[in-house]
């Protein structure tokens, strides 16, 4: 029953959240911000419902990579530019969280369905 409340027609297999802290630097331009490093990250995973921290970038990486949907707070202005280098695929559908919430908190299940990745059947 807990899980019904929790993720409602099991609709959010395969959905991570993540987000990265990186080394400080005053460049914000797009190629300042893929200069950075990556120092730690945080990803929770619906599937496990566990929280994970990653120090290695590439290992982060790949389990962004395998995710059916992301979720981040201003991952595409710059945690998506920081990972980048280390191999994320930008193929995959992902989602501010500010979207997320929005989407994650209408009652049609249509709109949930929406999370699917468009390349992912």
């Amino acid at each position: 029953m807990i899980d019904e409340i929790k993720n409602p027609w099991h609709m959010r297999k395969g959905v991570v959240v993540f987000d990265i802290e990186t080394d400080w630097g005053n460049d914000f331009s797009e190629e300042g911000k893929k200069s950075k490093v990556m120092r730690c990250g945080v990803l929770y995973s619906y599937d496990s419902d566990e929280f994970n921290t990653y120090y290695n970038p590439i290992e982060l990486v790949d389990t962004l990579n395998k995710a059916k949907a992301i979720v981040s707070y201003n991952g595409e202005g710059f945690d998506f530019l920081v990972l980048e280098k280390y191999g994320l695929k930008f193929s995959l559908y992902f989602f501010t969280i500010f979207e997320y919430v929005f989407l994650a908190s209408t009652s049609s299940k249509t709109d949930i369905i929406m999370l699917k990745s468009p390349s992912s059947s």
